[in-house]
This record gives structure tokens, sequence and C-alpha cells, in this order.
């Protein structure tokens, strides 16, 4: 149910409407006049705590006109082999993926903010939610012999229309196409949803490992910005301005080797972090050198002890990227650490292959 603005003869009317699916088509069953914009106002004023929130409806709204028109939902739907799924259909999932390409090529997530802040959930499928396990279920059914039927069906719909089929054909954006980039887009995030699980998966083996660790206050982990962080205590590791192992650090991170060693396939970067109390000594001139000096240290350990070097690499932040307030003496202690962030791999990060063009051209 929603409020729409009519204009008749230069003046505007508000109405409720509502619609709804009826005998397997989306249907009007409600249009009841409210009153003019300005009387609307005026009952409304003295009241609190209402909020109103406008929609567009440009784009969308003229593909759903042609879409009821062909009869598009019920064709589609007519030539998917029958199953008993509950929630949208293939033909309403489509349909939604086709109208959603008004905002250009959107992927799974972009989609459904898309529909969550359009008018679509309130009018289309007010009674469903987005399912992304049966969006991927559902188009992985529009195989190339149900599209050839599909298109062979609105051909002839078309024709019954009196459009000229010839013409339309010679349109790239041809429904195929539509279908298959619906296809495309389900096939993706069916990709991601894996990369995701799988990902999941190492974070919560190396959190069950490392819980003794954690308990006892050796070390913590963070997730930031997406990445899990393993952080130990430069107190522990190291003597104060030092960048030589403890007895201590060095159980500590024989510890952390024998966890980091058993994952497969990722890179890990150690990064030195200090508090923002200046050093000055033949060794280190700065908090630059030991941050650096401390986080090498820590690679060449973990390299000895089994981690593979090819996916080490170290860096030092100095005192640029506090994790506390340097005010307190507890702060810069936190402050003074080792991080031992997961890098995330080359399928995890997004695609950039779009901005290749454009960079060439900025050389």
């Amino acid at each position: 149910m929603h409020f729409k603005i009519e204009s008749i003869k230069g003046h505007k009317y508000l109405y409720l409407v509502e619609n709804a699916m009826v005998d397997g088509k989306h249907k009007r069953v409600m249009h009841k006049y409210v009153g003019s914009p300005e009387q609307v106002q005026k009952m409304l004023e003295g009241t609190r705590n209402i909020k109103l929130r406008s929609y567009s409806f440009g784009r969308p709204a003229a593909l759903l006109h042609a879409a009821e028109r062909l009869d598009l939902v019920e064709i589609i739907d007519r030539n998917v082999d029958k199953r008993d799924v509950k929630g949208l259909t293939v033909g309403q999932y489509a349909m939604l993926l086709i109208t959603a390409r008004t905002e250009g090529t959107l992927s799974r997530n972009q989609v459904e903010r898309w529909f969550n802040k359009s008018v679509l959930q309130f009018i289309l499928f007010p009674q469903y939610s987005l399912s992304s396990k049966n969006l991927i279920n559902q188009m992985n059914r529009l195989d190339e012999g149900t599209i050839e039927a599909i298109e062979r069906d609105l051909a002839a719909r078309l024709i019954e229309l009196g459009e000229d089929v010839n013409k339309l054909k010679s349109d790239k954006t041809t429904l195929a196409s539509d279908l298959e980039e619906a296809k495309r887009l389900a096939e993706e995030l069916k990709r991601k949803q894996e990369l995701q699980q799988a990902r999941l998966a190492t974070f919560r083996n190396m959190l069950s490992r490392f819980r003794e660790m954690i308990n006892s206050g050796k070390l913590r982990v963070r997730i930031v910005r997406g990445r899990m962080v393993v952080e130990m205590s430069s107190n522990i590791l190291f003597p104060s301005g030092k960048a030589k192992l403890t007895d201590e650090g060095q159980e500590a991170l024989a510890q952390v080797a024998s966890v980091l060693a058993t994952i497969p396939d990722r890179d890990f970067q150690v990064a030195g972090h200090t508090d923002n109390v200046p050093i000055n000594t033949a060794k280190f001139r700065s908090n630059w050198e030991l941050s650096t000096e401390r986080s090498v240290t820590v690679v060449k350990f973990l390299q000895d002890a089994g981690v593979d070097a090819v996916h080490l690499s170290a860096a030092g932040y100095a005192e640029y990227q506090p994790a506390a307030s340097n005010e307190t003496k507890e702060g810069k202690a936190q402050n003074r650490r080792i991080e031992i962030v997961l890098m995330p791999n080359l399928d995890e990060l997004p695609d950039l292959s779009s901005l290749e063009s454009e960079a060439k051209q900025g050389n």
C-alpha cells in the first residue's frame, strides 16, 4: 500500500493505492482518494512522530508497465519446469533483476540496496523478502532451451500486440541478454558466498586454535576493515627499545607459527607499532627504524619456525597508527605492539578491470 499523487487539469490529488497478485497477475485492488496535498498537510499539522519517505519510480515504472503488458512473468514461469519453491518465482526474480538494470549493471549487494530503497518493495512483493539462496536456485533453471522457448512466446505476444518483432530483435538489449545477465549475477553471488564461507571457516579455525593464548593474555584477535588481525604486545616480545626477542616472546611466537603454517594460500603481513615516546640511539634513530626492525625480526622467526617465507612481509608504522590514546600509561602499552594481518587473496579483492583503460589514459 502506498500513496500516489495524480495531476488532473493542473491540480494535484493524493490517492491511497494498493496492488496485489490476482490470478497470477499484478492488479490494482484499491485506489482511494485521500485529498489534495494541501488538505493532507493541514490534517497532519500538530501531529508528531510521523515520518514520510519519498521514492523515485520513473524508469522502473516504465519497465514494469511493459512487462505487465507483455505478460512477462507468466510467460517465463510457464516455460520453466514446475517445482514447489517457496518465495518468488523465476519470472518474478527475472523481472526484478531486469528492472534493476535501469540503474546500470549492479552486483548482488547493490541490487539488494537498490530494492530496499525502492518503492518496489511495497508494491511488487510485499509478502516476500529477497532470498539469495532462492535467487541462485531460480536463475539456474534458465537454461538455453528454456530461454529460446521464452523468446518464442514473447515474440508471439508481441505480434499479438501489433509490435514489429524483427525490429525489436535487432535491439542489443534483448530479453536473452537480460536473462543471461541475471544468471551471471546469480552465479557471481554463489561464488562470493562460497568464498565468504571458506574465509569465515579459516577465521573460526584460527580463533579456536588461538583460544588458549587469548585467554592467557598473550595475544588478542580483532577484525579490522574486514581483515583478521592477530595482535601481540611488544612488552612480551621485546625488551624496551630493543628488537631482539625475549625468551617469552619466542615461546609465544612459536605457538603462533604452528597455527599460521597450517593455513594454505594466505599471505601474512607483520606490522610493527610503537607509542609516541621518541627514540634516538645508535641503532634506532626514530620509531620508524624500531618498529620496522621489530617486524622484520618477527618475520624471520616465523620463517625459521615453518611459515613459508613466500607468504610473509614486514612493515613498520612507528607511532602513527595507535590502537589507543598515548595520554595514559595503559594506552602507550597497547600501542607498543606487533600485528599479524591476514591479507586478502586476489579473488577476495574487488574487480578493478573496468578501470584499466582509464588508468592507461592517465599514463
